[in-house]
């Protein structure tokens, strides 16, 4: 009986000692911590999952339509030396004018006191002008024939260039209305000053949508939207810093704005062609 326990001792000895040599040896050739995370933290990591390869928006060919743009502007003059216009665009600012000076290339420079979307409106304000402030003046036409371009562009870039293509003519009407209550005396300087900033906050966020629509594609004839926006509210932000005791140099420049806005709106349609 003695000598079968001493047996199994041996024996269990002898299984032990092989169990650790088994052990140094994974553990030397670094074998045994790879087994040890296989088993442990397999179940929690498990294998990792490749990210999705990135994929082009679909895109799709498209005609976009802008129709003609027309705006009467009361012109009092053209002068082929610019130091001329310059003198009567300041006098015309100083009784609350728009004073505003469009370079016609090859035809000289022409002076502008205001401008309306209707031609009805221009002629009264010209007829006015011409009984009680004796100034002689022509009805102008701003503006530029409708166009359509055709274009290659995702769903994002094609609704961002509508937008801010709509967007013009919800500005342009605002800032009349603007003009008229500011006139008329039915709103002070500080709610024309508000009522810029929401004109300016507007014009930022449809370039920068703009912008962010047409990153992935420079060759967009569009992309010279962004810059009449940011153009613009860069103005409009002048403007709303002026003196608020001085509203005729105020009237003034909001109306300058409003011919800015058309000229600016109808040289990028005209950059198209």
């Amino acid at each position: 009986m003695r000598n079968k326990k001493k047996n199994g001792s041996g024996i269990i000895m002898f299984i032990a000692l092989l169990v650790l040599g088994v052990i140094i040896y994974l553990g030397a050739s670094g074998q045994l911590e790879k087994m040890i995370g296989k088993s442990v933290f397999a179940g929690v990591i498990g294998t990792p999952t490749p990210s999705p390869v990135p994929t082009d928006p679909i895109k799709q060919t498209v005609t976009i339509t802008m129709p003609a743009v027309g705006y009467y502007a009361i012109q009092t003059g053209v002068y082929e030396l610019s130091a001329n216009a310059f003198e009567n665009a300041s006098q015309l600012q100083k009784r609350g004018a728009a004073g505003y000076i469009a370079d016609d290339t090859g035809r000289g420079y022409r002076v502008f006191a205001a401008a309306y979307a209707s031609q009805k409106n221009a002629d009264v304000v010209k007829n006015r002008l011409q009984s009680e402030e004796k100034i002689t003046s022509f009805i102008y036409k701003i503006g530029t024939d409708g166009l359509s371009v055709t274009l290659t562009a995702t769903t994002a870039q094609i609704n961002a260039i509508k937008a801010a293509l709509e967007a013009f003519g919800r500005l342009s009407e605002r800032i009349e209305d603007m003009i008229y209550d500011y006139d008329g005396g039915g709103i002070d300087t500080i709610q024309l000053r508000a009522r810029l900033g929401e004109m300016s906050t507007e014009c930022r966020t449809v370039a920068s949508a703009l912008s962010n629509a047409l990153r992935q594609n420079g060759t967009n004839p569009f992309n010279g939207l962004t810059g009449v926006y940011t153009s613009f509210a860069d103005k409009i932000d002048a403007v709303k810093n002026l003196n608020e005791n001085d509203r005729t140099r105020v009237s003034s420049q909001t109306k300058y704005l409003y011919i800015d806005l058309i000229c600016l709106y109808c040289d990028c349609l005209n950059a198209l062609k």
